[in-house]
């Protein structure tokens, strides 16, 4: 006697990023996710990470034509309004650890971000 089986195999991924409503997206449903980015580089800070000094992003080489946006961190917390790719260091970031996470965003894409290293503790 022989037996067959069919059995469908579906995946199911949740979608989530801060600010927006999560979405849930079957493998069935194609073209949803976009392609991968192929140069998405972890970013690097540069300059002294002391009060009152402004340290920079380097974001690396993207994919030709990505549209990047930049959030520093405190702590891997979101610092409020600390979205541009330098930061002038202040007196909450004492004893703190900072880095910054870069988003690249291109049409037919997926959005990608990368964070940089924890900077050592702001003196």
């Amino acid at each position: 006697a022989s037996s067959e089986f069919a059995e469908t195999l579906t995946l199911r991924v949740l979608l989530q990023k801060s600010g927006r409503q999560a979405t849930v997206v079957d493998s069935n449903e194609s073209g949803v996710l976009g392609r991968l980015f192929t140069k998405s580089p972890t970013p690097a800070i540069s300059g002294t990470v002391t009060k009152g000094k402004t340290i920079k992003v380097s974001s690396g080489t993207w994919d030709s034509g990505t549209a990047k946006t930049y959030q520093w961190l405190r702590n891997s917390q979101p610092i409020l309004g600390a979205t541009s790719s330098s930061y002038r260091v202040g007196s909450f970031d004492v004893g703190a650890q900072l880095s910054v996470r870069v988003t690249g965003t291109k049409a037919g894409y997926s959005d990608t971000s990368r964070t940089s290293r924890k900077s050592s503790r702001v003196r």
